[in-house]
């Protein structure tokens, strides 16, 4: 993957567009979220996952290895790992529509 890594926020030095953001859990001074993007030179398609206390922006220390390709199995498995968690609240059925929505628009 080429460097810059997607980020969380537009830059003019990255050819990263986000394609869709969903929250895993419901924020309380943190943040785990799933979010999918393109790449607006290559079409690569790729997602990754992060989570913390609000201090840290969310992706700011991932590395290449921590983007994996998109698929819509693995995007189900991610969903379905949050909402088997008993001690999370895991993604909110609207929201997680409203995700797979947009990215279906985006043509993915």
């Amino acid at each position: 993957m080429e460097k810059p890594y997607p980020t969380m926020y537009p830059s003019d030095d990255n050819n990263w567009q986000m394609l869709a953001e969903l929250d895993l859990e419901e924020p309380y001074y943190s943040f785990d979220l799933l979010v999918v993007w393109r790449n607006i030179i290559t079409g690569e398609v790729v997602y990754a996952t992060d989570s913390g206390c609000s201090c840290p922006s969310p992706f700011e220390n991932h590395e290449a290895d921590d983007y994996k390709e998109f698929s819509w199995s693995a995007i189900d498995a991610v969903i379905a790992e949050h909402r088997a968690d008993e001690y999370a609240s895991g993604p909110k059925p609207d929201d997680v529509l409203e995700f797979k929505n947009r990215l279906r628009t985006e043509g993915v």
